[in-house]
Formats: C-alpha cells, structure tokens, sequence
C-alpha cells in the first residue's frame, strides 16, 4: 500500500558533534502549518518567508529529544515555550546542524535539490 508514502512512527536517532538527539518525520500537514506561520505578504504583494522563524518551527516541531536541560528538565519534558527558549540560544553553528538534519529527514538536502 505504499507504505513509504507515510510517516513512520519511530524516531530517528541523530547524532551531531558527540550529542545524541531523537528527531521525527513530520506530515505534509505539519509542514504546511509551519511554513504558513512564516510566510507573509508586504503591502505590494511580495511573498517574504522568515527562514528564522520557518527554522525554528520546524526544529520545535521535529526535535524531540535533545542533550539540552535548563532548571533540571530535560528538553523531551519541556513545554513549546521553554524549548523555544533553549533552540534560541544556541549558537549559529549548533542551529545550523540541527536544521541541515531536518532537511535531510525533510528530504530537502543539496542531492534533491539538484534533480
């Protein structure tokens, strides 16, 4: 039934720079709503998406599990607001990583790109 036209619901162990995190697919639906969020359109009609906010979102939404504490919670216990918190002050470098394995479980990388 075309199974691998849906998402699996296991999550997918990532590991950056010796630190494990658990990350999981996200619908089509999920990801309509996170660019929607970032999208907006100027007074002359211009489409501008916010690549920070469009970011972030899909960080907050596909990272589930993460090396990360703050008061002695773990990031998997957080609430939205206090993983918003700790993805925001992370460095660029780290943030970055983080998104470059988002779009490889998106299926955006730089070999999809060029097809």
């Amino acid at each position: 039934m075309y199974e691998e036209d849906f998402v699996k619901e296991v999550l997918i162990d990532v590991k950056i720079d010796k630190r494990e995190f658990k990350f999981r697919e996200i619908t089509g639906e999920e990801h309509d709503k996170v660019a929607g969020e970032s999208i907006s359109i100027s007074e002359d009609g211009k489409i501008n998406m916010d690549l920070g906010k469009r970011n972030l979102g899909f960080l907050l939404t596909m990272v589930i599990e993460a090396p990360y504490e703050t008061n002695g919670k773990k990031y998997k216990d957080m609430n939205i607001i206090e993983k918003t918190k700790v993805l925001k002050k992370l460095n660029f470098n780290m943030f970055g990583k983080l998104c470059k394995e988002a779009n490889k479980i998106l299926g955006v990388s730089k070999e999809t790109e060029k097809k």
